[in-house]
């Protein structure tokens, strides 16, 4: 599940029901939100690479290091703010 909204993974100390554990109970393989606030641009951008990525055979934890490393070979550190929980080993077939 790709939840690419500001604060979309972000766990408050006082949240017991967030949307990722919403998604985990309910049988999600993987979930991927933002710890904060993210423009669009690079969540779009996001989504199209892990997209790409896993239809084209790579695993969730491959697709997510390599646009993490081209983001900041791009002097962009917002890629780091993309947390996974679940299986990063997840792939499409």
């Amino acid at each position: 599940v790709l939840m690419m909204a500001c604060d979309s993974a972000a766990t408050e100390v006082a949240t017991v029901n967030d949307f990722v554990t919403a998604w985990n109970t309910a049988g999600a393989g993987a979930i991927v939100g933002t710890e904060c606030i993210v423009g669009s641009n690079l969540a779009a951008e996001f989504a199209e690479s892990v997209t790409k990525g896993l239809w084209g055979g790579k695993t969730l934890g491959e697709t997510m290091t390599a646009f993490r490393r081209d983001a900041v070979k791009q002097g962009n550190p917002l890629g780091l703010v993309f947390h996974a929980v679940g299986d990063v080993d997840l792939t499409v077939n």
